[in-house]
This record gives C-alpha cells, sequence and structure tokens, in this order.
C-alpha cells in the first residue's frame, strides 16, 4: 500500500482483511498511532498492489480512505485473538525509537486474557478504500496484457480498455 502525504512517499505492506465488490471497497486494520492514520484520517487516495506468482499476474488498486464507524470497529475488535490485538498493543506508537531489539510489548503479553488486552482497543482502527481506479497486469512469455478501469460516477459503471503493458 502506498500513498503520497505532503513531500513523503509512504509504502508499507498491509493485510487486506476483507472486499467487497458491490460498494467497492477493501478493509484494513491499522494502528491509529501509525504514521498512515493522519492520511486516512484526510481520506486521501491510496493505492495498493497484489501480486499472484503463481499466475504471473498483478493487480493494482486505487481509491480514497473511509473510516469504519466506532460500532463495527469495536465488534471486529472483540472478535480478535490475543495473538492478533499485539499489533496495537505496543507501549509506543510505530515506529518509535527504541534503545534496542524489542517488540514493545508488555514482557507477558501473550499470557494475558483478552480483558487484559483490552486497553488495546484504543489503538485500533479499521478503514477501507473505496476503489476508482484498478489496473490489471498478466505477464506471459508470449506477451503481456494489460487493463485499466475506471469507476465512472454518472453511469455507475467501470469504464475499461486495454493499454500497452
Amino acid at each position: 500500500m502506498g500513498n503520497v502525504a505532503g513531500n513523503e512517499l509512504g509504502l508499507r505492506t498491509i493485510v487486506l482483511r476483507k472486499s467487497d465488490t458491490a460498494s467497492r471497497k477493501i478493509r484494513f486494520y491499522t494502528d491509529n498511532r501509525s504514521a498512515k492514520w493522519p492520511a486516512v484520517e484526510r481520506g486521501v487516495g491510496f493505492a495498493v498492489l497484489f501480486w499472484n506468482p503463481k499466475k504471473s499476474w498483478q493487480l493494482q488498486m486505487h481509491g480514497s480512505t473511509l473510516i469504519v464507524d466506532q460500532e463495527q470497529t469495536h465488534h471486529i475488535w472483540a472478535s480478535l485473538p490475543v495473538h492478533s490485538r499485539s499489533s496495537y498493543a505496543t507501549k509506543l506508537a510505530p515506529g518509535s525509537p527504541l534503545p534496542g531489539p524489542d517488540n514493545g510489548l508488555a514482557d507477558h503479553f501473550f499470557d494475558m486474557s483478552l480483558e487484559e488486552t483490552a486497553y488495546a482497543e484504543a489503538h485500533f482502527a479499521v478503514f477501507d478504500i473505496v476503489v476508482d481506479l484498478f489496473e490489471s497486469l498478466q505477464l506471459s512469455r508470449n506477451g503481456h496484457r494489460r487493463a485499466k478501469f475506471k469507476w465512472e460516477e454518472n453511469s455507475q459503471n467501470w469504464d475499461g480498455q486495454w493499454i500497452v503493458p
């Protein structure tokens, strides 16, 4: 996933949590103390890159962000096991300097109960990217194929065309 905020390009690997073709949304979880969160809050554009090595296929998606409401976010949080909550439970914000190698968690974190890890919900955030553009690139020794699709608000449909790879 990548975006530009000010003069800085931000790239990160992030886990796709859900997709919904009807609403054109793809969902992600994050720590709201992370460097990307201010951009998510502003609804700026993000690009996401997917790669399937078995099919030699690349898919790029572009769109703006939409924060998932607190009720849905709480419901998702309640379903997470302790090991999944660890990503949001660090004492310091992601990217904070440390004096040495450390995971940033309390020493006994993985022995905690769900109730004891509840404090980390304050850092848990869920957002969607509403896709308005995507490109498909199929790589082949016999010639690549590439197509581009753009969401057209007026027609409420995807407008696509083949483009040079």
